[in-house]
């Protein structure tokens, strides 16, 4: 299937989401990143993400919450998505970071209240899509914003896709920048495509 009839087909599905549906969905995808992230060592570096409040994407403002505090204590940041060049600056985020309204209503941090980090420096990058296949290539919203930045993490940097349903079968038209994800979360559980953890 090609990325453009996915992303039709994906954005309408969660248009047509009850409110209870996207709650149940959002909860469970919560659920199992905690579960899966609960044996990681403190201080583990992750790059999180900020939901589109007008998709319908999974807000895990809940879990950003826990995962700086006890029994967790991890490093938490977030991107700023830079549009003149369509790449990612980001930044290690604490209590003191202000965030302010990107062009596409996403809240991004301030530069001036947070450490900027390179793609180098992160551990684990949870990944926003709106579908992914079977064997981890992603279907976003078109941009490449996130394959450029993947491109240029360290070897053990795990990459876990955060998705609303099962994994679909094989994207057809791939490029040749496409970055496979290691891992993604879903409500049925994690699916893993390249063993890493």
């Amino acid at each position: 299937m090609l990325k453009a009839a996915i992303r039709q087909q994906a954005l309408a599905l969660r248009k047509n989401l009850s409110d209870e549906k996207w709650l149940s969905i959002n909860l469970a995808i919560q659920k199992n990143l905690l579960d899966f992230l609960h044996d990681f060592p403190a201080g583990t570096r992750i790059l999180s993400f900020r939901a589109f409040a007008d998709k319908r994407e999974i807000d895990l403002s809940a879990t950003h919450e826990k995962l700086t505090k006890t029994p967790f204590e991890f490093q938490l940041g977030f991107p700023r998505a830079n549009p003149v060049d369509t790449s990612l600056q980001t930044y290690l985020t604490n209590e003191h970071s202000q965030f302010e309204q990107s062009r596409w209503g996403i809240w991004e941090p301030e530069p001036s209240s947070s450490q900027e980090m390179q793609a180098k420096d992160w551990d684990v990058v949870l990944v926003p899509l709106l579908a992914i296949d079977q064997n981890g290539h992603r279907v976003g919203y078109g941009k490449g914003f996130y394959d450029r930045f993947l491109a240029e993490t360290k070897s053990d940097c795990l990459s876990l896709g955060i998705s609303m349903s099962m994994p679909i079968e094989a994207i057809s038209d791939l490029h040749v920048y496409d970055i496979p994800l290691d891992m993604a979360i879903s409500p049925e559980g994690i699916h893993r495509f390249n063993q890493k953890k």
